[in-house]
């Protein structure tokens, strides 16, 4: 049994702290590249389990616990509840955060994006080895831009948990 950790930052607030996103996935009829919840009896199950570590305004970083493997899993189920990974092209809404966007200021003439790229990051993996049965872990610490990224929320996008703003 392999455990999977995902870390993701979303667009939007999450509502319920943690919960289970279930639906089956399968490819779109009207995208290529999209995989999409598929109507019953189509797609393949799946299912997410999540809790969120931190609440910004108009963001979340969400832990995402994967307990299958489908082709874009995770950004599909974020998408599915209108929450899907920052900057995530095919799924969500924008294609780069700027330092402004963060602060509701003008952008800058040469401004640089604080990220550029979907906002997920395989944090970490578990399984026991197959030969001895010794349990193995490894993790991965968040990239520069996603570090980035959560830090100037924490600076300039405060949140409380559960909010409905």
């Amino acid at each position: 049994t392999v455990k999977k950790t995902y870390l993701a930052i979303s667009r939007g607030e999450v509502r319920t702290p943690e919960g289970t996103l279930e639906g089956p996935i399968g490819r779109s009829r009207s995208h290529s590249k999209k995989m999409v919840i598929a109507p019953e009896g189509e797609g393949r199950e799946a299912r997410t389990d999540y809790r969120v570590k931190e609440f910004y305004k108009g963001y979340s970083l969400i832990e995402c616990y994967p307990h299958t493997g489908r082709t874009h899993q995770i950004r599909v189920h974020l998408a599915s509840i209108r929450l899907p990974v920052a900057c995530d092209k095919l799924y969500g809404r924008e294609k780069q955060i700027y330092p402004s966007d963060l602060t509701e200021g003008k952008k800058a003439p040469g401004e640089i994006p604080v990220i550029e790229r979907h906002a997920l990051h395989a944090a970490k993996i578990a399984f026991s080895h197959p030969l001895t049965g010794e349990e193995m872990s490894f993790s991965a610490p968040l990239h520069t831009d996603m570090s980035t990224l959560v830090e100037k929320l924490r600076k300039n996008c405060p949140g409380k948990p559960n909010s409905s703003r």
